[in-house]
């Protein structure tokens, strides 16, 4: 009987560590995808205050903020929001993405494309035509995921 329990205790002991990995492991990935949103909605609001005309063209700057979204979307990033995350305090992302993850990437895929188109068009001096065509696919990427899979605030 003495074996038995102390052989318990011992497996309890084991698996308590591995729990706390897995929960600072979920925790670091919500605090890396917190950052990337966060740098994602900067860039968002400085284009949008030049598409709006609220801010000078500055092409750098719409270069700066679109390499931002880019490095921020794709694959990886929509790596960042696994299941296991999803019920997790303080995280504002929705469960639904559990049960959509191909339309999920999608939208994280699209964020990749539309960004990079937006980049070209900055660096090849696109009319202001086409860079607003490029910054509303952005924009409507941005707005999809956050209608879709994002927790109301």
């Amino acid at each position: 009987m003495r074996i038995a329990v102390a052989i318990t205790l011992l497996a309890i002991g084991a698996t308590l560590p591995m729990a706390s990995a897995q929960e600072s492991n979920v925790q670091s990935l919500i605090e890396q995808r917190h950052q990337e949103m966060k740098a994602n909605g900067g860039a968002m609001k400085q284009l949008g205050g030049v598409f709006r005309g609220d801010t000078p063209y500055d092409r750098d700057a719409v270069l700066k903020a679109a390499e931002t979204l880019s490095k921020h979307s794709g694959t990886e990033s929509a790596a960042l929001f696994p299941d296991n995350s999803l019920k997790h305090s303080g995280s504002e992302a929705r469960i639904e993405i559990a049960g959509n993850r191909d339309r999920f990437n999608e939208i994280f895929s699209d964020l990749n494309s539309s960004s990079k188109e937006l980049i070209d068009l900055a660096r090849g001096n696109g009319s202001d035509t086409e860079m607003r065509a490029a910054f509303s696919k952005v924009a409507k990427t941005c707005s999809a995921c956050h209608t879709d899979f994002r927790v109301k605030n």
